[in-house]
């Protein structure tokens, strides 16, 4: 029994990947929106998890919620909470500016206003 509380101490953990991560000051042609928060949570109901949160679960919620391309001043947080061995809650949260990148202008005809020739 002893093994197996301790062998759950040790190893690795992914929590997310992350398509673009930055700490300097960048400027990108868009649109800021409004402050946005996201989450990913899970339950532990005694010893047995409801599911694996994961830091890309949060920013996608985030994202989702503010109709955005990414976050900017992102702060990601890990909160958990409850009585161990009866009920736990864990959560990744997401929190920054929501940004939307401008759409690249494209050149030249569209399909749909070109001529058929038939």
């Amino acid at each position: 029994m002893m093994c197996c509380l301790l062998t759950s101490c040790f190893g690795s953990y992914n929590f997310g990947l992350i398509g673009v991560a930055t700490t300097r000051n960048i400027e990108l042609p868009g649109e800021k929106g409004a402050p946005v928060r996201g989450e990913a949570c899970r339950s532990r109901i005694f010893i047995f998890p409801t599911g694996y949160p994961t830091i890309r679960e949060a920013i996608e919620d985030a994202l989702r919620k503010g109709n955005g391309d990414l976050l900017r001043d992102a702060v990601i947080d890990h909160e958990s909470w409850g009585i161990p061995l009866v009920y736990e809650r864990e959560c990744w949260i997401a929190e920054g500016t929501i940004f939307k990148l401008q759409q690249p202008k494209t050149v030249g005809a569209s399909p749909t206003t070109a001529q058929r020739t038939d």
